[in-house]
């Protein structure tokens, strides 16, 4: 678990299994993880 604020925390490998399932949806979409975005802290135009 990622503690909010906290920098320079370990790599979580789980997260790489959500990365995967987007990259297959969506070969060419740039990909970036970030603790604090979820569907509630994001702009959706």
């Amino acid at each position: 678990m990622i503690k909010a604020g906290q920098s320079g925390q370990e790599f979580n490998p789980e997260y790489l299994k959500k990365v995967n399932a987007v990259r297959k949806l969506e070969k060419l979409l740039p990909i970036e993880i970030d603790g604090g975005v979820n569907d509630k802290t994001i702009l959706v135009a």
